[in-house]
């Protein structure tokens, strides 16, 4: 082997120890940014409504009972600024929460059943 093509090798190993510092550091960075998000909060209750199907009505109907059952959350929450007692809250009205979802379902013109579930969740 020549000195030359040696050389190019360990040029060629150089450059791509490099590129695979880079991109370790990327993904690391990346993976901290998903962590520090807000949806990592201790002091997070999480509204998630699940829509019937992927069909725009269905879409668009889950966005109707969010704007709903938030209006029902801020009037049973007031100013509580507490997770605790909120979410205690949240459970004794959780049957007010589910017949706010229900109604604005059939308001809209479907019978689709509503369940409200509290608990702790991972949400991707």
């Amino acid at each position: 082997m020549s000195r030359e093509s040696l050389r190019s090798r360990l040029l060629a190993c150089f450059v791509l120890l490099c590129l695979g510092v880079c991109v370790s550091g990327v993904i690391l960075a990346v993976e901290r940014g998903f962590h520090s998000d807000k949806a990592f909060a201790q002091d997070l209750i999480r509204l998630h409504v699940i829509a019937n199907s992927n069909l725009p009505q269905d879409q668009d109907l889950k966005l109707k009972v969010r704007d709903a059952v938030l209006l029902e959350t801020k009037r049973i929450l007031g100013d509580i600024a507490g997770k605790e007692q909120a979410y205690a809250l949240l459970q004794y009205h959780a049957q007010t929460l589910e017949r706010c979802a229900q109604e604005t379902v059939w308001a809209h013109g479907f019978d689709y059943p509503v369940q409200v579930k509290l608990g702790n969740y991972l949400f991707p």
